[in-house]
């Protein structure tokens, strides 16, 4: 990993947690590389953690110098030795480091990501098809309870698209399988999840986004720099935003009120 000691990145990535997290979504973003040999792509991962309430902040950025070997084991021990106190849900599709997260963070379930799943759908169907199986598939996201999600599944696995595209409705299938956990929820902390899983989505878009418009770095210092630097930015938009619906009575106070939501992050990360 790389090192900032006395610098203020390095202060904001080994800042104290010291909190319960609600959510923990963790995303992978990819930069290209000049320095980094034989694949000029470089993998850096990062999180955001909901609270109770449904304030959010960035947990951390880390970068894996195996590049094939996926979410570095390290980052559940690092969350733990910064503070974290718990974690109701890690939301992502994080691969063999899921054992690591359970020992390390007891009594926490482990969700796939709905926002990746409607991704990976969308990247698998053809562009004239794309409106229709999104709008079908997100009706099956939203429902609130296991046995509905299925039979929603079930009727769009009989539909032409489905029967067209039998590997999504397979996916979606393994998918909803994972997602028990969830469904067995009150309905307010799992709107909770699932307004993480969006807002993360919004800032992975916004982030690649930024990513592109700068172009290849030139080495994976400057690259994990820019990453830390733009979700620093990012959270203090975030927090504008929040505040600011506080303040007018858009943003509900918590789930245990029957009541939440995470803040509106449209319009604030486009300009971080």
């Amino acid at each position: 990993m790389s090192s900032f000691m006395g610098d203020p990145l390095e202060t904001w990535l080994r800042r104290p947690l010291c909190r319960r997290y609600a959510t923990v979504v963790i995303r992978r973003c990819e930069l290209a590389c000049t320095s980094v040999t034989p694949d000029p792509v470089l993998a850096i991962w990062w999180a955001l953690g909901t609270l109770n309430d449904g304030g959010s902040e960035f947990l951390g950025v880390w970068e894996n110098p195996d590049q094939m070997s996926g979410l570095p084991l390290e980052v559940f021990g690092d969350l733990h030795e910064r503070g974290v106190l718990s974690v109701r849900f890690c939301v992502g599709n994080i691969g063999g480091a899921e054992a690591a997260f359970r020992e390390t963070l007891r009594h926490a379930a482990v969700v796939p990501s709905m926002q990746e799943q409607l991704a990976s759908a969308d990247a698998q169907v053809r562009p004239r098809h794309r409106v229709e199986v999104s709008q079908m598939l997100r009706s099956v996201a939203k429902l609130g309870n296991l046995q509905a999600a299925r039979a929603a599944l079930s009727v769009f696995q009989a539909s032409k698209l489905g029967e067209r595209y039998p590997e999504v409705v397979h996916q979606w299938d393994g998918a909803l399988s994972r997602l028990e956990p969830l469904y067995a929820l009150d309905a307010p902390l799992r709107e909770l999840v699932r307004s993480a899983d969006q807002m993360a989505s919004d800032v992975s878009e916004c982030l690649r986004r930024a990513i592109k418009r700068h172009g290849p770095f030139a080495d994976s210092t400057t690259a994990l720099d820019f990453v830390v630097t733009w979700l620093d930015k990012a959270e203090r938009g975030l927090d504008c935003a929040r505040a600011a619906a506080l303040a007018t009575g858009r943003a509900r106070v918590s789930y245990r009120q029957r009541s939440i939501s995470a803040p509106d992050a449209a319009g604030v990360l486009m300009s971080a």
